[in-house]
């Protein structure tokens, strides 16, 4: 007879609010709080292992069997219903906010959760879990949904072939499964940890110790109730949440600790002991019934409110939790629980298929019409947008024909230079070295590219350098085109809420300032408008001059350059750079030879 454990839902309720707590990232003085929050996920793989596998053992030590669509029926019950419930209400803010390439980004996740697999999508996708790109992807949660959901469809079938081919040698082989599960996570995390992340391989070790405890339950009856035993998992589960930090390698050894802090509290707390009764208290146990919902809530609601909000600090975030909480409540007491329990199966799974077919239908137009990108044409005309691509496209090829005797600028970038080469024979006839870099003296996924400048000039025919700045940025998520198109704005609304550069930067305190190169700072902005946002150009020929949320557009670029070349000729000239660029006044038989490829290469040596 199933005994329901209040207890079990209260440790539910601890780990969906610190996962909530840390998808909202509040901050305090600087600091975000419960950094550790994502270890609420591995608490939950421990309690669906556990439940999942109670459930299992005890039919097949009664029956001999399993009743697989039985078992399946129940998953979907519980999973489907307030799932699909989510889908179909980000739908429209999906068609609404998200951008061609991030709407297909949806419309590919959602398709992969239906397929159980989102976590294999996100894994290939690049997705990096808690980094600010990934904030933005209303659908990244389910990953862990697809994990639990491989484990569903892969445990029940190993348990039968163990029964019947292995009959007593059960623990034996989850034990080995365990241990292999381990020690492939412990390997792979050190040089792969998003496979490590979202593998269902690196994960199952979790699951499997919440089917040993199963296990011993279903063949020995339940442990007695441990006061200090419980509270000591309490201790290692909300330790963990709160010392566990970004940076802390996970999933690994030290997660361990809260897998092992799981299993004592599932094993030892009861209403017999002071742990027991405060997880099993009214607030605990009714916020962990309604976890599923609010698990599968608040990652879009943050997702479109991030989207959307300019500044997503601490208010919006409450508002955000708060709103979370109101639509999970509605959509337990609404779909989650009574299609749950609901006797009318007929009418449910008629509802369930349907549902899923025009889910699959949406998706795939989503898919088919690459995001629907007619939706920008009122603020990113179709012509810019050929424009802008063809001029691009000329970036790209300006490696081609170098003659011999013609000297060499080096334009030495990540992706804010279009181009790579390396061919050393050049290095004797450089004159010139440009770095055109993301935030030069701050970026730190190109560190070394200084080391790599004074390489380069010291076998250079005494190269000038010049490290360009960057021009107005925003922050990292968001992009220009975005907030043209949920605002229905011009790339005016890009400029005003752009972060970076400040003006009159102290260059020299940041980081990775080289303070032994000689080299000359080309500062765009102030070249150009002198950090006076009213004056600066936003946009050329219905081009913005950022589409992302840092890199300058071809046709902008273009516009920019000469712009300032024209009116800032003198102070250009004072620092070198019209030795190496041709002003606009110059006769067009001078611009047409200098702007050959053969005048210029470039190198890119790393994203």
């Amino acid at each position: 007879m199933k005994v329901y454990r209040p207890e079990i839902d209260g440790l539910r309720a601890i780990s969906v609010i610190a996962v909530i707590l840390y998808h909202a990232e509040f901050t305090v003085a600087g600091h975000t709080l419960l950094q550790g929050g994502y270890i609420g996920v591995d608490v939950f793989f421990v309690i669906s292992g556990f439940l999942i596998s109670r459930i299992l053992l005890t039919e097949i030590e009664a029956t001999g069997r399993i009743d697989f669509l039985k078992f399946y029926a129940r998953r979907a019950r519980r999973i489907l219903p307030a799932l699909f419930a989510v889908i179909f209400a980000t739908m429209p803010f999906a068609y609404y906010f998200l951008l061609p390439l991030e709407l297909t980004d949806y419309a590919n996740s959602i398709g992969s959760s239906l397929l159980f697999g989102s976590n294999i999508y996100f894994y290939f996708t690049a997705a990096q879990y808690g980094e600010p790109n990934t904030l933005l992807k209303p659908f990244l949660h389910t990953w862990s949904l697809s994990v639990e959901e491989q484990f569903y469809i892969g445990f029940p079938v190993l348990l039968l072939i163990v029964r019947r081919y292995l009959k007593s040698r059960f623990l034996p082989c989850v034990l080995v499964a365990a241990a292999l599960s381990f020690v492939f996570c412990f390997v792979t995390v050190r040089h792969d940890p998003q496979q490590a992340f979202y593998s269902p391989l690196t994960r199952a070790w979790e699951l499997l110790a919440g089917t040993l405890l199963a296990y011993y339950e279903v063949r020995r009856g339940r442990p007695r109730p441990q006061p200090l035993l419980a509270a000591a998992g309490l201790i290692l589960v909300v330790g963990s949440l709160i010392l566990f930090e970004k940076g802390t390698v996970h999933p690994g050894r030290v997660t361990v600790i809260p897998v092992l802090g799981t299993c004592l509290v599932l094993a030892f707390a009861s209403r017999e002991n002071a742990i027991g009764r405060l997880l099993a208290s009214r607030p605990a146990a009714l916020t962990g019934l309604v976890s599923y919902s609010l698990y599968l809530w608040h990652y879009p609601v943050f997702a479109f409110w991030r989207l959307t909000s300019l500044d997503f600090g601490n208010s919006d975030k409450f508002l955000a939790i708060t709103v979370t909480v109101l639509v999970s409540v509605v959509s337990f007491v609404v779909v989650e629980k009574p299609l749950r329990h609901s006797r009318r199966s007929r009418a449910l799974w008629v509802t369930l298929s349907s549902s899923v077919a025009t889910i699959a239908a949406a998706v795939l137009s989503a898919i088919m019409m690459a995001g629907f990108p007619h939706r920008l044409d009122d603020v990113y005309s179709p012509l810019a947008q050929a424009n802008e691509a063809r001029l691009e496209s000329t970036f790209l090829s300006l490696n081609d024909n170098i003659q011999a005797e013609k000297p060499v600028i080096f334009i030495i970038g990540d992706s804010h230079a279009r181009n790579y080469i390396n061919d050393k024979s050049l290095l004797s006839r450089t004159k010139a070295i440009f770095l055109t870099s993301l935030r030069p003296f701050e970026y730190t996924a190109n560190a070394f590219r200084f080391e790599l400048i004074s390489w380069m000039k010291s076998h250079s025919d005494n190269a000038r350098v010049f490290v360009f700045g960057n021009y107005f940025q925003l922050d990292e998520s968001h992009s220009c085109l975005g907030l043209m198109f949920q605002r229905k704005s011009d790339a005016s609304i890009c400029l005003r809420e752009a972060s970076y550069p400040p003006a009159n930067q102290p260059l020299a305190q940041l980081p990775l300032f080289p303070s032994d190169l000689a080299f000359t700072y080309v500062d765009i902005v102030k070249l150009h408008c002198d950090y006076d946002k009213e004056k600066c150009l936003t946009s050329s020929k219905g081009v913005p001059f950022i589409t992302d949320w840092n890199h300058m557009t071809a046709e902008f670029l273009t516009t920019l350059i000469g712009d300032i070349l024209e009116k800032r000729t003198a102070d250009l000239r004072s620092d070198g750079l019209l030795d190496f660029l041709v002003p606009p006044h110059a006769s067009q038989a001078e611009r047409t030879a200098s702007s050959q490829p053969n005048a210029t290469s470039s190198a890119s040596p790393s994203n």
